[in-house]
């Protein structure tokens, strides 16, 4: 089975279903909207159901379950097929899981469906394995993009329950304070305890105020060369300057050359092969021998391939130096030569990372690449600086001339958090907090919004200013 998800599963999906109407103008409906999902009979039988009142319901039912016939699901799906296994060998599983094991640690938390959750408490209750759970509930995003209206994991609830014992973490080492007062300006729900480390430094919070995609770029560079300019950390800083939204239309309104599909890996899996074939192909040139003797060298000896491995993982997650990396390298290659792994190291990095020139500290053509992201493609990364953009559609059925996004969130921009669970919209509310949370947190120096000169009114700018924003121009 292959596992795929967003454009890719979709994409399928819709060039199937359009082969079954010949005659239908426009694109394929969404299965999401219309609630279509797996089931499995008492027979082990599996088909389709959906939501959908019209005619071509079957179509869509129809279209899936040939996907599934030619061994391609998507996650959503795979959990389907978990829970069915497991409600059919529950006691053998949690008894195999027992004796195995102690503990189950659960990373990134937050970003587990409801039902995976389930399953996990499932498999663990009524066993000696402690189940510990790790993460920001804050960055919590599935009840944005999923059906699903309550978040899987609340720590606060469950130890309120008496279900778990709560340790907070509240200090942040990433950045400095005033990236940490922003964020906890726009936290979901009140975090009056986080705050940074000592040690952790940041640059004031900016704000860019655009008439359009050249005006914004030029502020934002401009700034960028300041920053290189000014500060030793933000020059040394290998980390991207990316400009983030909520979804990809947000991103192409203003940048009409956006392509989504280079925005962020879909299969992050190929991503991470291609960086691997490139580094076995530089390791291959410099042992001189081929890659087929270099990828059995690799498997013989697991030390070197588990040195690559950490090269690899810090050349896609962009977190590693030119020093480390060289470190890396000197061990695998022969003779063991620091010239050729300096020289391999700047290669690997040219290729795979942004790298500031750190010799001249002037605004080279590296250092003027300005990336673009959805919010939920740049969960888990760090910037050097991020800048959120405040003009977005969050909901399809929600006429946005007035900026909402922009509205809603104004207010925590300067300060005046206010209790808004019983307020009307309190879920685009709380939707639109946890998208700021999660893009301003990202960045490890610079924190910033960019609004649209026709969103923002002039006592709005001067509150921003008076509240401590600094303006790009």
């Amino acid at each position: 089975m292959r596992i795929l998800d967003g454009d890719q599963y979709s994409e399928i999906y819709s060039q199937k279903f359009l082969s079954y109407f010949s005659n239908w103008r426009h694109g394929a409906p969404s299965y999401k909207k219309r609630n279509a999902h797996l089931v499995i009979d008492k027979n082990h039988a599996v088909t389709f159901e959906n939501d959908e009142k019209r005619s071509y319901a079957s179509g869509i039912n129809n279209a899936l379950k040939w996907i599934l016939d030619h061994g391609i699901i998507n996650s959503e799906q795979m959990t389907t097929l978990a829970q069915w296994y497991i409600s059919c060998h529950t006691d053998k599983l949690k008894a195999a899981i027992g004796e195995r094991f102690d503990f189950l640690l659960l990373d990134e938390a937050q970003d587990t469906s409801s039902k995976q959750y389930r399953l996990l408490m499932q498999l663990t209750e009524g066993t000696n394995v402690q189940f510990q759970r790790f993460g920001n509930p804050y960055q919590a995003l599935y009840t944005i993009y999923g059906n699903e209206t309550v978040d899987a994991w609340n720590p606060i609830v469950e130890a309120e329950k008496g279900v778990a014992q709560v340790e907070e973490i509240s200090t942040t080492v990433r950045f400095g304070p005033h990236i940490a007062n922003l964020v906890k300006n726009v936290c979901c729900e009140n975090y009056p305890t986080f705050h940074p480390s000592k040690s952790s430094s940041s640059l004031e919070n900016c704000l860019i105020i655009f008439e359009d995609e050249e005006d914004l770029r030029r502020k934002y560079q401009r700034l960028i060369h300041r920053c290189v300019t000014e500060n030793t950390d933000f020059l040394e800083c290998h980390k991207k300057d990316e400009i983030v939204a909520p979804l990809h239309e947000d991103l192409k309104r203003w940048f009409p050359d956006y392509d989504r599909s280079l925005s962020a890996s879909i299969d992050h899996n190929q991503k991470y092969k291609d960086v691997f074939n490139a580094v076995q192909n530089e390791l291959a040139h410099l042992n001189r021998i081929t890659r087929a003797e270099e990828h059995v060298l690799l498997q013989q000896n697991l030390d070197l391939a588990s040195l690559v491995g950490k090269m690899v993982r810090g050349l896609v997650t962009g977190n590693m130096t030119r020093e480390e990396l060289e470190r890396f390298i000197v061990p695998i290659i022969t003779p063991n030569s620091r010239k050729e792994a300096a020289e391999l190291s700047d290669t690997l990095l040219a290729k795979f990372m942004y790298v500031p020139d750190e010799i001249s500290g002037t605004l080279n053509k590296s250092e003027q690449q300005i990336n673009l992201s959805t919010i939920h493609g740049a969960k888990g990364e760090t910037h050097r600086s991020t800048f959120l953009l405040l003009d977005s559609e969050i909901y399809w059925n929600k006429k946005d001339h007035e900026n909402l996004f922009f509205k809603t969130l104004y207010p925590f921009l300067i300060g005046k958090r206010r209790d808004y669970g019983n307020e009307l919209d309190s879920k685009f509310i709380k939707d639109c907090l946890k998208y700021a949370y999660v893009a301003l947190s990202r960045p490890k120096f610079l924190a910033g919004v960019a609004i649209p000169i026709s969103s923002i009114t002039t006592s709005q700018k001067q509150e921003m200013l008076d509240y401590g924003w600094e303006e790009a121009k």
